[in-house]
């Protein structure tokens, strides 16, 4: 889930203006029926493909009190008064966490998805996305105390010496014991500049560190450095976002690589973006001056044009995709497809070709919203299960952004749209770069085979 993993993002409690997950159940922590409402009207305000309010507030009430026969009450509702009565009913005695939880997997469980956060982690996200994140650069989970998976290079425990793996064993003096991942998260968090102190211990030792943290600007790659194949031809380029930095990384990445470098591996196996401006950016590096689709948002449908100019032109470029590829990536790779600049290598996509928008919900809470659906130049829109409506690997070619079964496609073979996946099973969900360059070594360049049809 990439940056996702790192931000823990805080799924708010529905009580009035409180943005933060409740540590009871007490009077004062009972979910508010209007801001559930107003939660609900949102969504049904901006969404691509709006569900009916009755419709959200039916599966609320459901899935929060377990009951079902409710249909024909809330089918009753004529006014905001009797859609709150309802909600009421369904919250007695439930605490604010159970209704935030009933709300999140309502939406989750849309066939357009709408996410939930809070202010502070929207916030977060942002800073995330725009490359601009200050903290302490790690990313956290509990083994039962807090452990850094991973330090960021560069970042700012990364630069004191804190390493993958070890366990906070106290923060600024408190001990981590019985501590819950939030707690931890709000004690290591504070404003550039701003100081914290840790003890670390790797799980094998013995002895305890301690560092003195300055939280800072954390660097984060989306894209990780270059692994070469043994004769040098081969790149394997793992991406772990799309970003505002990606193109400017790209481009670094371009101006280093090795000289007998012929053939790129873009792997977008783990990406999951839904932000436009960012994944226009990347596109329309990578493409000069060509048409990259269009999207059809409000009932219209906008053409949508890389720049002028590309990088690596001279490259042979592979893109991996895979069941957890969702969202733009899906269609920056349908995008290089059809317009012949890259080919394909993996398994159907997650068939989520949709963009959001941040709006706020209500007090404290803002959602994300889906408002508009990604489109191929043929105008295929890939929001879908993922055996109809996604981008199959399989065929190569603009025929592979089509809503048509592969086994139609293949009867009808053409040289340079047609080409059998040469993938084995797990290995494109999980094989490793160098396994998974050891197969795409074998691929012929798409700009090959376009050149050999015209000529026949």
């Amino acid at each position: 889930m990439s940056r996702t993993c790192l931000l823990l993002t805080l799924v708010c409690a529905l009580q009035p203006a409180v943005a933060q997950e409740p540590k009871n159940t007490s009077a004062g922590d009972k979910a508010d029926a209007a801001q559930v409402l107003a939660i609900i009207d949102s969504v049904v305000e901006h969404h691509i493909d709006p569900p009916t309010r009755h419709h959200l507030v039916h599966e609320f009430c459901k899935t929060l009190s377990g009951q079902y026969g409710l249909a024909r009450n809330i089918s009753k509702a004529r006014s905001d008064d009797d859609l709150r009565r309802l909600i009421e009913e369904a919250a007695a005695s439930k605490s604010a966490k159970q209704a935030t939880n009933a709300i999140t997997q309502v939406f989750v469980r849309l066939p357009v998805p709408v996410g939930l956060s809070s202010v502070d982690n929207h916030k977060v996200n942002i800073q995330v996305a725009e490359n601009r994140y200050v903290g302490t650069g790690i990313q956290l989970a509990m083994k039962p105390k807090p452990v850094m998976v991973k330090v960021f290079e560069d970042g700012p425990a990364h630069k004191v010496g804190a390493l993958d793996g070890d366990i906070i064993e106290s923060i600024d003096g408190d001990s981590t014991d019985g501590l819950g991942i939030m707690d931890v998260i709000t004690k290591l968090r504070g404003p550039a500049g701003s100081k914290v102190q840790v003890t670390l211990r790797q799980a094998t030792a013995s002895n305890s560190r301690q560092y003195t943290i300055t939280r800072g600007l954390v660097p984060l790659r989306t894209i990780e450095k270059p692994i070469y194949a043994d004769d040098d031809k081969l790149a394997y380029l793992k991406f772990t976002s799309i970003g505002a930095s990606a193109v400017h990384e790209l481009r670094k990445i371009a101006s280093e690589l090795r000289s007998s470098t012929e053939h790129l591996v873009f792997d977008f196996r783990d990406l999951n973006n839904h932000n436009l401006h960012h994944a226009k950016l990347l596109a329309s590096a990578l493409l000069d001056d060509r048409p990259l689709g269009a999207i059809l948002q409000n009932g219209k449908v906008t053409p949508i044009q890389s720049e002028p100019g590309s990088l690596l032109e001279s490259m042979q470029i592979t893109v991996v995709v895979g069941s957890r590829t969702s969202g733009t990536p899906e269609w920056i790779a349908m995008a290089l497809l059809a317009n012949r600049r890259a080919s394909l290598y993996g398994q159907a996509t997650a068939g989520s070709a949709f963009v959001t928008r941040s709006l706020p919900a209500a007090d404290g809470i803002v959602a994300e919203i889906p408002v508009g659906y990604l489109q191929s130049l043929k105008g295929t829109t890939l929001v879908g299960p993922a055996s109809a409506r996604s981008l199959n690997p399989t065929v190569f070619g603009m025929t592979a952004t089509a809503n048509r079964p592969v086994a139609e496609l293949q009867q009808r073979p053409n040289s340079h749209q047609v080409h059998p996946n040469i993938s084995s099973g797990g290995l494109v969900e999980s094989g490793s770069p160098k396994d998974l360059m050891k197969h795409l070594a074998k691929l012929p360049d798409i700009r090959t085979q376009l050149h050999e049809a015209a000529a026949q």
